[in-house]
């Protein structure tokens, strides 16, 4: 199963593209409820090691940036590729790597490998921006939105990940979400 002290690796890698979140947002907060101990935010944020592909659909391309990050030595991948993820899931199997999938679960694609995925819910924000139409509230502006709007959430947590992970997990993701951890338009701090 996978470790608490694992955490840190994975707030490392679910943050690795937002390295100013990771440095200043996410760090102070880390801070504040006593974690600095536990991660050196700073030097992770420095150590993520990131691949873009350039595409939402090419599968071999994201297996080849995921084939390069396992070659590196990391052993969690935040495949944020959509349906790109599936070459990301299948590099990372027999590796000893895990995964964290992105756009809607995929844990179906390797049961126990991935780890949890990060959903991108538009029904849910389709549903609001329908009733604010149907009330006559809608502001007609781009919006933000995040966890507090369940905008984002997180898929079933994969069996070997201890309760006690995904409750820290869910104290983060709370802290997003009650404006604890702020972040600017964009998504940057």
């Amino acid at each position: 199963p996978v470790d608490v002290r694992r955490l840190s690796e994975i707030v490392q890698v679910a943050f690795g593209q937002r390295r100013k979140i990771l440095r200043h947002t996410l760090g102070r907060w880390l801070t504040e409820h006593g974690y600095s101990g536990a991660f050196d935010v700073q030097r992770r944020a420095e150590e993520v090691p990131v691949a873009y592909t350039g595409s939402w659909v090419d599968i071999p391309k994201a297996k080849e940036a995921a084939i390069a990050q396992i070659d590196s030595g990391v052993d969690l991948i935040l495949a944020n590729g959509d349906n790109a993820n599936v070459g990301a899931i299948d590099a990372a199997q027999g590796k000893d790597v895990w995964v964290i999938g992105w756009t809607r679960d995929q844990a179906h694609l390797a049961p126990g490998l991935v780890l949890t995925s990060n959903e991108q819910r538009v029904d849910n924000i389709l549903t609001e921006a329908i009733a604010q139409i149907q009330a006559g509230t809608i502001e007609w502006k781009n919006h933000t939105v995040g966890f507090a709007d369940k905008a984002q959430t997180f898929a079933p947590y994969a069996d070997v990940v201890p309760q006690e992970v995904q409750d820290e997990v869910t104290k983060v993701i709370q802290a997003l979400g009650d404006g604890q951890i702020g972040l600017a338009a964009g998504g940057h701090s």
